[in-house]
């Protein structure tokens, strides 16, 4: 049943007791839900990106301890898609602007009008029904309005949309997602039986080697991986400092560096069990 859907990806997950999935948002990147993400950059063009996060998919599934590999979905989007002829709309005297009006019009829609009912009122939208416009032999008929050209009678005459734009259904970027005014596209990726700093060391050597990225690509490491750098570093900082705090705490109570070391020597064990 999920092939007979084109365009679509598919994710099993399991409900937890908050009521959502098995997928746990930080607040640094509302989108990165897995253990660790991989991010491709570049300041355009997701033509080259696509290929390459599909890449790094298959690598990320040969290390042992990746599951729900994910790549982000960034293409797929049905476009309806208006080209016009800037040679034949000018051999009738019209304007891009004209035809674009005329397309969101019947497309998007435009208020034409105010309708009243008691104290409250409404605006009043003009556009086509959903039918007619899910329909492009319709549409390749809308009629466009050509300039007046003071004729017999100084008539209004109409082309077909058909013959002055091509009209097609095109796929089209599902989503842009930036970083910093960057493009990206995210590979994310659980990691289970395994801690997870082994797992990201070994997928950047592997990534290193295998991996050739073009001019003006780079790559970036995120999600819940993203948090034990983080905290790694505070650490770095915080125990340092409660250790010198005892040590002074002691040597302000005994009053001498060698009884204060002396007992100091034992937080080194403490912590070990």
């Amino acid at each position: 049943m999920m092939n007979s859907l084109l365009g679509g990806r598919y994710q099993l997950g399991q409900m937890i007791g908050t009521g959502g999935m098995a997928d746990v948002y930080i607040a640094q990147d509302q989108r990165l839900s897995r253990e660790v993400a991989v991010k491709i950059l570049r300041s355009d063009e997701f033509t080259v990106m696509e290929p390459l996060a599909q890449q790094i998919s298959q690598i990320l599934q040969s290390i042992p301890g990746a599951e729900d590999i994910k790549v982000e979905q960034t293409s797929g989007l049905p476009v309806l898609s208006v080209v016009i002829d800037r040679a034949a709309i000018a051999r009738y005297g019209l304007n891009i602007s004209d035809v674009q009006d005329v397309v969101a019009i019947a497309m998007g829609g435009r208020e034409a009008g105010i309708v009243f009912e008691g104290d409250r009122r409404f605006p009043l939208i003009v556009r086509l029904p959903d039918a007619v416009r899910a329909d492009l032999e319709t549409l390749k008929r809308l009629p466009v309005p050509l300039p007046l050209q003071g004729g017999l009678n100084n008539q209004a005459a109409f082309l077909p949309l058909g013959e002055i734009a091509r009209i097609e259904m095109t796929e089209g970027q599902n989503q842009v997602s930036r970083q910093n005014g960057k493009r990206l596209v995210v590979v994310q990726t659980n990691v289970r039986d395994r801690d997870i700093g082994s797992f990201v060391n070994q997928a950047k050597a592997r990534l290193e080697a295998e991996i050739k990225l073009p001019a003006g690509y780079w790559l970036d490491w995120g999600g819940q991986f993203e948090n034990l750098v983080k905290a790694k570093q505070r650490l770095l900082i915080t125990v340092p400092l409660c250790f010198a705090m005892i040590f002074f705490l002691l040597f302000s109570a005994f009053k001498t560096f060698r009884h204060a070391l002396l007992i100091f020597s034992g937080i080194p064990f403490a912590s070990v069990s």
